[in-house]
């Protein structure tokens, strides 16, 4: 009934789960807002790109053109692509909760697509 148990003994407060977080203990606060911008950053860069995608694929785009050798299209992905390269490293050394498993597999497989694959398919329908 919204009763919690409170632990009054004198060692109370010296577990991990009373101390605050990582993020927020001293000397982490300024790189908060760096991560939260380039996390906002990226949103927007995939979001724009979207609509860039979009826009080559409207209903007035005409012909099928090579998405993946339109201006800026290839340069936008890749460097997106590595910020999100980052996030799964920051995953791998522990300073950002995570599935390192899922987060290194899809990443994985965008970059092989981005080497392998969409430089050698022509023409995107």
């Amino acid at each position: 009934l919204g009763l919690h148990y409170f632990d009054l003994s004198p060692l109370a407060g010296t577990d991990a789960a009373s101390r605050p977080p990582r993020q927020l203990r001293r000397g982490h606060t300024c790189f908060m807002a760096f991560w939260a911008t380039l996390n906002v950053t990226a949103w927007l860069g995939w979001a724009a790109l979207f609509v860039r995608l979009c826009a080559l694929r409207g209903p007035a785009a005409g012909p099928a053109v090579d998405v993946w050798r339109t201006a800026y299209v290839t340069e936008a992905t890749w460097a997106l692509e590595l910020l999100c390269c980052v996030e799964v490293g920051r995953m791998l050394v522990g300073s950002l909760k995570g599935n390192i498993i899922l987060g290194v597999g899809l990443h994985w497989t965008r970059m092989f697509m981005m080497v392998v694959v969409f430089p050698h398919t022509g023409v995107h329908v």
